[in-house]
């Protein structure tokens, strides 16, 4: 029987902390990126990182108001507001 893989849209082998890379605040709707790095306290990226906020890992605004932001992660539809945007950088 054939193990099936499943394809989170992460390149863990990729350095990309020396891309240039925008917070991903300035996405707009139906924009794509990727995660670069995460800026602020231990806590802060803990936290994201938990929720699928990785380096390498693929991400796209679904919909963008002043309230937050949705975005899709990893196949996951995530809201965070514009503070914990700002702390996420992705290249396009």
């Amino acid at each position: 029987m054939a193990k099936e893989s499943l394809n989170l849209n992460v390149d863990s082998t990729a350095d990309v902390s020396h891309v240039p890379s925008i917070p991903l605040s300035f996405l707009r709707n139906g924009e794509s990126g990727k995660v670069v790095r995460i800026s602020g306290k231990c806590e802060v990226k803990r936290f994201l990182e938990g929720l699928g906020f990785i380096p390498g890992t693929s991400i796209r605004m679904v919909n963008l108001d002043k309230s937050g932001r949705i975005l899709e992660v990893r196949g996951s539809r995530i809201a965070i507001d514009e503070g914990m945007a700002a702390k996420i950088m992705v290249t396009q």
